[in-house]
């Protein structure tokens, strides 16, 4: 592991990367290409999923750099795996049900 001092700061730079999936310790990293940024992570373990930015609930979703299409594929995957508990990148922990009005707040984005 390769440390830098900044300031008072330790910078930790990472040992590991991953192109679509790494698994650690009973949980799973993936990615399905970008959606909300150019490349999106998110983190399942057991049957909840830590989403980021990709989920939001019950707060709007910033699309600066976002890929709003793919994004709604993302959220497709998503409630075809049925996870218990969705943890957001924003808002309170929700579940599946979060997901369709997230949906339509995007696709109102399509125009």
């Amino acid at each position: 592991m390769e440390e830098h001092l900044t300031g008072d700061a330790v910078v930790v730079l990472p040992t590991d990367v991953f192109e679509e999936r790494m698994e650690r310790e009973g949980a799973v990293i993936e990615t399905l290409g970008g959606g909300h940024t150019e490349s999106d992570a998110f983190l399942w373990f057991e049957d909840t999923v830590f989403t980021g930015d990709l989920v939001v609930i019950e707060s709007d979703p910033r699309v600066e750099d976002g890929d709003v299409e793919h994004w709604l594929e993302i959220l497709d995957a998503f409630e075809a795996r049925r996870p218990r508990v969705i943890v957001p990148g924003h808002g309170p922990i929700g579940s599946v049900d979060d997901i369709p009005p997230l949906r339509r707040r995007l696709e109102s984005l399509l125009g």
